[in-house]
């Protein structure tokens, strides 16, 4: 069926006297005096719906359209590497553990592909990423049946920029913790941990996935819920439960703050594909948001969906990660900088009104 389009510039009366101006992303628009009197009354959607028939824009989307325009307009980019990670098939689960108490990445098989599942957008030293940085991972667990993909999001702490990202679409949750473990070992991070966060949703799927991860491979850093502290405390506690739980809450405040920060910054995403499925996060009629292809499914089959934006939105709470503090350059023993260092030590314990008592 041939669609025919017939837009109000084509209308002898709407469209008199139309000309082309450029907006503030470089694009240009066909205009007329009398859209510029629709726009000045109706609401952007109602404009994007009744008069310009765009279906993004029309819709009650959860995202900023605009913001995600600008910031594509400016950050995306394709990726600097791709590769192909997994633990080696002959490594045991019951040996994982100790791979990741080493931190050795001898476990790991990662080879660069020209169609890899491991999308790399951050700088890579000596063959792996920069190891001064920590490293948080948001993790959105699939059925692993095709339907969907599973996704590891990757952010750096430091700058706030989305590095990489694995996905993938036939891994079932127990193969999927293998694979989280090996992007893990790969990425590494800044001393103590030398290991990245891992913050993974654990409705549906992400239940097996956080099973394995912590039961059976024993990784040591990881997200728990908070509960209320006591009265007159006010410091929450950590429950032994793990994961992030989605509820439409939760989920709702992670979005909005995902959508605070790509209109004033403090996230920088080179994503092309993760930025356009933000375009399509919609509110639910009933209640609830989530990808519009979704928007028939029930509440069950949303729970088994892995997207990338979950992903992406799961990196942005970063308060829990402590700052590293670099100790700086140590002095060699009897060289000049050392003994300075020793006479300032003396110099300032000798002014302390400390002293130590003595029996003789």
């Amino acid at each position: 069926i041939k669609v025919v389009e017939l837009m109000y510039w084509k209308h002898p009366e709407k469209g008199a006297g139309r000309y082309i101006r450029k907006d503030d992303l470089g694009r240009y628009h066909i205009r007329s005096p009398w859209f510029d009197i629709e726009e000045g009354a109706r609401s952007p959607q109602e404009v994007a719906q009744e008069i310009l028939a765009e279906d993004v824009e029309s819709g009650d989307t959860v995202f900023t359209i605009l913001n995600i325009e600008k910031h594509m307009q400016v950050n995306v980019c394709e990726p600097k590497a791709k590769f192909n990670i997994i633990l080696k098939r002959d490594i045991p689960e019951s040996k994982v553990a100790q791979f990741i108490q080493r931190r050795s990445i001898d476990a790991v098989d990662i080879r660069k592909a020209k169609d890899g599942k491991l999308n790399w957008w951050g700088p890579l030293i000596l063959g792996r990423p920069d190891q001064t940085k920590q490293y948080i991972f948001g993790i959105d667990t699939s059925k692993g049946q095709g339907a969907s993909e599973s996704v590891i999001s990757i952010k750096c702490k430091e700058t706030g920029r989305k590095t990489g990202r694995w996905s993938g679409a036939n891994s079932p949750p127990y193969e999927f913790a293998r694979i989280v473990i090996a992007v893990a070992l790969w990425v590494g991070g800044a001393n103590p941990r030398r290991l990245p966060f891992l913050k993974w949703e654990e409705n549906g799927p992400g239940w097996d996935l956080g099973r394995c991860i912590v039961k059976i491979f024993h990784y040591p850093y990881y997200y728990t819920p908070e509960k209320p502290g006591m009265i007159g405390t006010g410091m929450p506690k950590k429950q032994r439960k793990y994961g992030w739980h989605n509820s439409r809450q939760t989920k709702m405040e992670l979005l909005d703050l995902y959508n605070r920060k790509l209109a004033h910054g403090g996230y920088i995403n080179h994503d092309k594909k993760a930025l356009e499925q933000c375009k399509l996060y919609i509110h639910y009629p009933g209640g609830g948001l989530g990808p519009a292809e979704m928007v028939f499914e029930s509440a069950s089959a949303r729970l088994l969906h892995g997207d990338i934006v979950m992903a992406d939105a799961l990196t942005l709470e970063d308060d829990r990660i402590p700052k590293v503090r670099h100790k700086g350059t140590v002095a060699p023993v009897g060289s000049f900088a050392y003994r300075k260092q020793q006479k300032i030590k003396k110099k300032t314990k000798s002014k302390s009104w400390r002293k130590q008592f003595s029996f003789a």
